[in-house]
């Protein structure tokens, strides 16, 4: 797992995951997902292509003085 956000809205998680295929997909969301205590149901979206994507952190993005 990349990411998991508590999010406002229908949803109470949004995570983001990584995987080879779909068949891991698959089998994260039965093994790891639905198993889980409270979570009732999943809804899916597979990213088709991405504009944009980093790993990179920038710590400090408005700089020490608070703005640019």
């Amino acid at each position: 797992m990349l990411e998991c956000h508590h999010v406002t809205g229908t949803w109470n998680y949004l995570l983001k995951v990584r995987l080879p295929n779909t068949r891991e997909l698959e089998r994260f969301l039965a093994e790891v997902v639905k198993p889980a205590l409270g979570v009732q149901r999943t809804e899916t979206i597979i990213v088709l292509s991405s504009t944009k994507e980093t790993t990179t952190l920038i710590a400090d993005p408005l700089g020490a003085s608070g703005g640019p």
